[in-house]
């Protein structure tokens, strides 16, 4: 994953990002990858002095590619939108973890895409970042659903990098 984001005052800020996930399937002989382009707008709010809790919506291009075995590529594009609440806590001037809840609305047409924990299911993510530079950003986060059947997965770790503008 790749974002970046942008203050526009005090509390609220906007965001944009490019997520792609390959060999996200957990049908036999089947290949599915999702790329989004998207942008969110988000308010959030500080309750302590290293405690803030935020909201907003992100909306998304979302493009999903599925190969089933022996077969040719079939690609299904869509728009998603995603509220999503969280909270970020700051254990040093560097290093910050935190967790969100949202809900991923898709209209997908492709049945095998509904066996995927992605789309029109709560996804929730625990996520721990270190601030490099006051312009850039590496993280780690760990996304799960109640749709999946494990409960850890590595496939689940998203790795990112953000470039915040000021």
């Amino acid at each position: 994953m790749f974002d970046s984001e942008h203050a526009f005052n005090d509390n609220v800020y906007g965001t944009g990002f490019i997520d792609r996930s390959d060999n996200i399937s957990e049908i036999k002989d089947t290949k599915i990858t999702v790329t989004t382009f998207g942008a969110g707008l988000y308010y959030a709010d500080k309750i302590s002095s290293n405690i803030q809790v935020y909201g907003g919506f992100d909306f998304g291009q979302n493009s999903i590619r599925t190969v089933v075995k022996n077969t040719s590529a079939k690609e299904n594009r869509f728009f998603s939108y995603r509220p999503k609440l969280g909270v970020a806590l700051a254990l040093s001037e560097r290093l910050e973890v935190g967790f969100s809840a949202a809900y991923n609305f898709a209209d997908t047409e492709d049945e095998v895409h509904d066996d995927q924990a992605v789309f029109n299911t709560p996804v929730f993510e625990d996520v721990v970042r270190y601030h490099v530079l006051p312009a850039l950003t590496v993280g780690a986060a760990y996304n799960w659903s109640f749709d999946e059947d494990k409960v850890l997965d590595l496939g689940n770790v998203l790795l990112s990098v953000r470039l915040n503008f000021e």
